[in-house]
């Protein structure tokens, strides 16, 4: 179905998803496109009138809080088309290599994960993303039928 996302009553964003959990798209979307601060949503509210779902998300207009990036969604990562990928590069966090998992915890959670794809089992046809610990307990699953879609819904459940 349409989504409409919406921060502080402007469009940010319109993708296609399932229709399950769309607020945590949105807000999701909007933390991993470095649109929005994770610790600024003041409310979000989910508006299934018309045959577009349309995510409202507030921040209470903090400053600093909303940067808005509005164009075409499409399945490719955010990296495509930046003009500047060094710029790119220096605003990544860098990860603790002294926090990696065992090779056989990631196999077990890949294997595992298929199980918890409930979509999927339906359909053949979703994608799936997941948050996982180092020692390999699922903390969230999501799917949807891209999979920028199914880590957006991760990250806007975390």
């Amino acid at each position: 179905q349409p989504l409409a996302i919406h921060v502080d009553g402007e469009i940010v964003a319109t993708t296609m998803c399932t229709p399950d959990d769309p607020a945590s798209l949105a807000v999701g979307f909007c933390i991993a496109e470095g649109m929005l601060d994770r610790d600024v949503t003041a409310g979000v509210s989910v508006d299934r009138s018309g045959p577009t779902v349309t995510v409202h998300v507030e921040t209470g207009h903090l400053p600093g809080s909303f940067s808005a990036r509005l164009g075409t969604v499409s399945s490719s990562c955010g990296a495509c088309g930046t003009a500047d990928m060094a710029a790119l590069v220096a605003g990544v966090a860098s990860v603790d290599a002294g926090r990696q998992p065992d090779g056989d915890v990631v196999s077990a959670v890949a294997s595992n994960l298929r199980s918890q794809q409930e979509v999927f089992a339906l359909t053949g046809g979703s994608h799936a993303a997941a948050a996982v610990t180092v020692d390999g307990q699922v903390v969230d699953i999501a799917e949807d039928v891209g999979r920028h879609n199914a880590v957006d819904k991760v990250v806007g459940h975390l």
